[in-house]
């Protein structure tokens, strides 16, 4: 096993990822962000470098499909030193799906499709005094349990974490989907939370506005003279995704969060949406850095005028209910 070697990490994780060397962790540079290898993330104006954030609350939710026997987490900090962390709150889930293989040489390995999900404030206590803290991760492939000397590391990108789990003007969005797609096998793993299968969540600057006019779509019919019979109207709200406002983020996360939002399961801050039909991101260049602001339009995934509930005094009873009208009003 150890002559094949391959590891897929999804664009879809929150982090970004990038193979750090095939030896030792010694040799793991996070700084400055691995040699320029993010260096799109850095504000022209600036000596500092875009960083991922979370509050310590937060769930960090990673996949990779690798060849090796294991995937293990370390967490560095930004001079490259190893940092303690306790790994008993570290959910790994690890299952081989049939036909996810890696041809070479003609013969097909088998990749482990591993999901890595913990909260940080389980495993690692941010230094006392400090409000906040940043750290890299590194994933070890570990292909040979001895002296580990044929292990593949990959490092994430730079994440800043908050102990008072207070990010103003971000929002947190979590995706789920219901079938394998983006490279993610979805529908491998036992279920989280609410939900079953593979499920991500990025932290990003971002606002939602209810700024544009409410909508409806209408159902007609059209007889043999044009003249025109509504059969249905269905009212909602429109919303627009503000991903980046005035500082602008890096385009790399507005294609992650493109992916993002199309998976058929969107929670921004805790709401279900959907993507309005038809809907496409706008840009905007933010002032002075190399940094992009981003909008699309959205609806809510169920609308206040459509629930339909059955009376308790009536079983058989179905009544549609909206803002004005409930139970004790006709």
């Amino acid at each position: 096993m150890a002559t094949a070697k391959a590891e897929r990490i999804p664009v879809l994780n929150p982090f970004r990822f990038i193979k750090a060397n095939d030896t030792l962790a010694e040799n793991i540079n996070t700084w400055p962000t691995d040699r320029g290898f993010f260096s799109e993330q850095i504000r022209r104006w600036q000596y500092g470098s875009y960083c991922i954030k979370r509050n310590a609350s937060d769930s960090f939710d990673m996949y990779i499909d690798s060849l090796a026997g294991t995937v293990e987490l370390h967490l560095y900090d930004c001079d490259g030193n190893e940092l303690t962390t306790t790994y008993s709150g570290i959910g790994i889930t690890g299952v081989a799906v049939a036909g996810n293989t890696y041809n070479i040489g003609g013969v097909d390995y088998p990749f482990n499709s591993i999901y890595i999900s913990f909260k940080f404030s389980d495993i690692y206590t941010i230094t006392p005094g400090r409000g906040q803290q940043k750290f890299h991760i590194a994933l070890e492939c570990v292909y040979d349990a001895g002296d580990r000397t044929k292990s593949t590391w990959y490092v994430s990108e730079p994440i800043n974490v908050r102990l008072s789990n207070s990010w103003p003007k971000t929002m947190l969005i979590d995706v789920i989907n219901s079938e394998n797609d983006y490279d993610v096998m979805f529908e491998a793993f036992p279920a989280t939370i609410s939900f079953a299968g593979c499920r991500f969540r990025h932290r990003v600057e971002a606002s939602i506005s209810d700024e544009p006019a409410p909508a409806f779509t209408d159902t007609v019919f059209k007889d043999q003279d044009f003249s025109l019979q509504k059969l249905k109207s269905v009212p909602y709200r429109l919303f627009d995704l503000i991903v980046g406002g005035g500082t602008g983020v890096p385009k790399y996360m507005l294609d992650k969060l493109n992916r993002a939002l199309s998976c058929d399961t969107i929670l921004i801050d805790g709401v279900r949406y959907t993507k309005d039909e038809g809907a496409n991101w706008s840009m905007v260049t933010a002032t002075d850095c190399q940094l992009f602001s981003g909008k699309i339009r959205l609806q809510e995934y169920e609308h206040d005028g459509g629930t339909v509930y059955t009376n308790a005094d009536d079983p058989d009873f179905l009544r549609y209910h909206d803002d004005y009208h409930d139970e004790y009003h006709d």
